[in-house]
């Protein structure tokens, strides 16, 4: 979750810079976003294979991630055919912090000691 608010961040601060610097911290942010991020789509999918059936379902878990490499193109797109390349910044980053807040409430924490009763 803390690479999708990174994401987020760094690519909404892009557009609001006014010069090399800027650009820099902005890219920076990004870059190191990715850094925590990799490998994050394909770890939660492992986690949750079932017994049987574990290779349709690593497909699926894979096609389903492979929706947000091509859909925030489309998404840019749209809103920069109608409005300026900031506003799509914008709207994709509101996307990704809306997707941290959605991924904080719906995921459980596996990390957490199981209490026995």
């Amino acid at each position: 979750m803390p690479c999708l608010v990174m994401f987020s961040v760094g690519i909404v601060l892009v557009p609001l810079t006014a010069g090399l610097a800027g650009l820099a911290v902005g890219a920076l942010i990004i870059g190191f976003a990715k850094g925590l991020g990799s490998g994050l789509n394909v770890t939660p999918g492992s986690g949750l294979l079932p017994a049987a059936g574990r290779g349709k379902f690593l497909r699926l878990w894979k096609s389903n991630g492979g929706l947000g490499s091509t859909g925030g193109p489309l998404i840019v797109a749209a809103v920069a055919s109608v409005a300026t390349m900031g506003a799509a910044a914008a709207a994709v980053g509101a996307i990704g912090i809306t997707g941290a807040v959605v991924l904080s409430k719906a995921v459980a924490e596996t990390m957490q000691e199981r209490v026995e009763s």
